[in-house]
């Protein structure tokens, strides 16, 4: 098997010097071959932030591991309530636990499945950063931008 191998080795170079092909030309050749092949090798998708299937919140205050246990939406789970109503509940009491939110008022306006507005009434409202945390909270929460999203001082 070896003699074969070597002979059919032995014919192949053979034909290269037929051809005039320089060893420069055909090292060029295989680092060719060898680039497409690794250019059509899959690549695996980023995992966009995700640490252990855990989703990566960034706030002002810093990094904030999220289970997204308490993000879960199941509205064909509940019933009685529409839509907004349901979302509206669960934004309030996840912006009342925030630190000095305290209380809160929501309103969000859907159309179709999708959030188009919120509004944010709370008594930290006139804060600056509790704005922004709450904002940024919002906008990772739902997957809105920043300007559907005003947030108010309550009375």
């Amino acid at each position: 098997m070896k003699s074969q191998l070597s002979q059919r080795l032995k014919t192949y170079l053979d034909k290269l010097k037929m051809l005039n092909i320089t060893k420069q030309q055909l090292v060029m050749c295989i680092l060719a071959g060898v680039l497409l092949f690794v250019i059509a090798l899959p690549v695996k998708e980023p995992d966009d932030g995700k640490e252990n299937g855990n989703q990566i919140l960034e706030t002002d205050a810093g990094m904030i591991p999220d289970s997204g246990e308490y993000m879960k939406f199941d509205w064909e789970q509940e019933t009685g309530e529409d839509e907004e109503s349901k979302v509206e509940k669960k934004l309030t009491n996840m912006l009342e636990s925030i630190e000095g939110c305290g209380k809160s008022k929501v309103m969000v306006t859907m159309e179709g499945g999708t959030v188009r507005g919120i509004l944010v009434v709370c008594e930290g409202g006139d804060d600056t950063k509790i704005k922004c945390e709450v904002t940024n909270a919002l906008c990772a929460l739902l997957q809105i931008e920043a300007h559907k999203i005003k947030i108010m001082k309550m009375k």
